[in-house]
């Protein structure tokens, strides 16, 4: 295998050609997406924006992947024991027959025939079953062993009761199955190119096709070669509405015996259901949004990214770089002997003093806090300061009920949180460092994740080649976030409908986040990082034109816009305050462009007729008395 200078360049599984890459690359952590039943149960849902890792997960489990893990049982453990506590792997090699089927645009175009819709849909279902038929009989060859074996060396037996399927009768060679399905493609190819269109076309009512050629009905050297199949359709997006609807509709009442994976971009929705956010979860499948998943596993999530970063590490083949996340200097390398940190460290020495001079109240509350003796020395120190004077400056405006502070008060880690941003706001200070934030800042998309990791890759060979140093520093890592924030702001005209409005509402989202959390008494600690609507208000956006506003109209486009593509997150209604609330929160890697806080954090309350606004024409300039940047 040949070295790599940034491995974290490297994209999309069906882009690595070679599966030993593939699988060398892959972080076996991803497995915690799935549940124990994975290969049996409900058909899955597979949801994402782009890069979510969809049809990488699902590469694992085909014949030609599963092999190289098992060859590398040895040196790479970890996999195969996932693997094989899944299921997929067993001491013989794959026990599991993984079929992927990648849907193209070319499937889609049917749709656009004048046909009956009848016709259509049996068309789409004689030429997805050919399809299918061809990559089943192509990963069943290459299963038996780590070499594909001959196609006419499979013998299929075909329905259980022995009746035939299409013209096709059972048993039979795999060579047979595989011409009589590529041939079925042809007429309908044929009949698609003729004109007037025949009289009987090609066509089928369902995918029965699945009952005949389960790994259990197909045989090599008078064995079957697996027990249990597993049916992946990858880019249910490129179907048209219609056929996507056929094909699930099919799944729910079809009954097949294998697993059934089906995946789509968060596009694949229309704007009406992704919108929907009380909507009832559909219960002939299981829904599995991995962004979602990947934000409420963050442990589980960070240390998958640490091993896919260590793995992508190691293929560059740089010996002063041997793992990723140790090479980013955290929280634990800041000092406080640098000028911005030394006049800092004296502003709030000077605040601190005062304070204990000032009046009674004054004194009581931050000597409350940190006592009559407190020596700043360290960042933990300079810290409680601040906080200290958040907790005096709520007191002061009466923000909150006053209260007695106990000598020593632990300070609370909201407002902790809120300080060290505060601090690294007023010192120009770096915030966004350390591997936990990058991780943070991926927002739950792998892809985005190694954008970000690449970046920093990049600089840390060139800081090598250069300085003979290959650690980055919290400065040099806060100033490539800062500028993958603003580059991920500057490249939507590239990809995402409606650019200009949604990069004016994400602007708007930000600067509103930006005016709550820098307030000096810092209501919303740590910080705000979304807005929220009312639910019965939000159920304005679930109509049609005849119910809607222009305004509003164009506002449902331009969110539905902003999640397809990651840019916003949003989340199930919760309760607030008596009423149920949607919160709209931003990408995280979006935070740096207006200095929000990488914890979750707080949402600011807003309106439909405001988020209106703030896409027609930005976001109202904020009041006086924030902390500016």
């Amino acid at each position: 295998m040949s070295d790599l200078r940034n491995p974290f360049r490297l994209r999309a599984a069906n882009r690595l050609e070679r599966d030993d890459t593939f699988v060398s690359l892959f972080g076996p952590g991803v497995l915690d997406i799935l549940d124990d039943d994975a290969l049996q149960g409900p058909p899955r849902v597979l949801r994402s924006a782009p890069g979510g890792g969809k049809t990488s997960l699902m590469r694992l489990f085909t014949p030609p992947a599963l092999w190289v893990a098992d060859r590398r049982k040895d040196t790479d453990p970890a996999l195969f024991q996932r693997l094989e506590a899944i299921g997929a792997l067993a001491a013989h090699g794959p026990a599991v027959l993984g079929v992927m089927l990648a849907v193209g645009r070319d499937v889609a175009t049917l749709d656009d025939l004048p046909l009956d819709a009848a016709l259509r849909r049996r068309l789409f279902l004689a030429l997805f079953t050919a399809k299918l038929t061809i990559e089943t009989i192509r990963a069943a060859a290459a299963l038996p062993a780590a070499d594909p074996v001959p196609f006419s060396e499979l013998t299929c037996l075909g329905p259980s009761d022995g009746s035939t399927f299409n013209g096709l009768t059972f048993p039979c060679t795999g060579d047979v199955v595989l011409r009589w399905a590529s041939e079925q493609e042809e007429a309908i190819g044929r009949a698609l190119d003729t004109y007037p269109f025949p009289a009987s076309p090609p066509g089928q009512d369902s995918l029965s096709v699945i009952r005949s050629l389960g790994a259990d009905r197909i045989y090599y050297k008078g064995r079957a070669i697996a027990s249990r199949s597993l049916l992946m359709f990858d880019d249910l997006q490129n179907l048209a509405r219609a056929q996507r609807r056929t094909l699930l509709d099919d799944f729910s009442t079809g009954r097949y015996q294998p697993a059934i994976w089906l995946s789509e971009r968060l596009a694949a929705l229309d704007e009406q259901e992704l919108l929907d956010v009380g909507a009832v979860p559909q219960r002939d499948f299981r829904t599995v949004v991995l962004e979602e998943i990947w934000i409420s596993k963050n442990a589980a999530y960070r240390r998958a990214l640490e091993d896919i970063a260590s793995r992508r590490a190691k293929l560059s083949g740089e010996p002063n770089i041997p793992e990723f996340a140790p090479c980013l200097e955290d929280r634990t390398a800041f000092r406080l002997d640098g000028v911005a940190e030394t006049a800092l460290v004296d502003q709030w020495r000077v605040w601190y003093a005062e304070q204990l001079a000032s009046d009674r109240r004054s004194r009581q509350v931050v000597a409350g806090i940190l006592g009559t003796n407190h020596v700043i020395k360290d960042w933990e120190s300079l810290v409680k300061v601040r906080a200290a004077a958040i907790m005096a400056e709520r007191d002061r405006t009466r923000q909150q009920a006053t209260f007695e502070f106990a000598v020593d008060q632990p300070v609370d880690s909201d407002i902790k949180a809120a300080a060290e941003l505060f601090l690294c706001i007023e010192g120009k200070l770096p915030y966004y460092y350390g591997f936990d934030a990058v991780t943070t800042l991926s927002s739950g998309n792998i892809d985005q994740f190694l954008d970000l990791a690449g970046d920093l890759f990049e600089r840390l060979t060139a800081k090598w080649l250069r300085r003979k140093q290959s650690n980055l520093t919290p400065q040099e890592q806060h100033d490539l976030v800062r500028v993958a924030a603003e580059r991920k702001l500057d490249n939507l005209t590239q990809y995402v409908p409606r650019a200009v409005e949604v990069k004016r509402l994400l602007v708007s989202i930000g600067q509103a986040c930006a005016e709550r959390t820098r307030l000096p008494n810092a209501p919303y600690s740590p910080g705000v990082t979304g807005v929220g609507v009312r639910l019965r208000e939000w159920a304005k956006l679930k109509g049609g034109p005849a119910t809607m506003t222009d305004v509003e109209q164009s506002l449902r486009s331009v969110l539905h816009a902003a999640t397809v593509h990651n840019l916003i997150e949003v989340s199930p209604p919760q309760r607030c305050k008596g009423e149920e609330w949607v919160i709209v929160r931003l990408n995280r890697l979006l935070c740096p462009q207006f200095f929000l806080p990488l914890q979750r954090g707080q949402w600011r309350p807003t309106t439909i007729k405001e988020l209106g606004a703030w896409t027609a024409r930005g976001f109202v300039t904020p009041p006086k008395g924030m902390i500016a940047l």
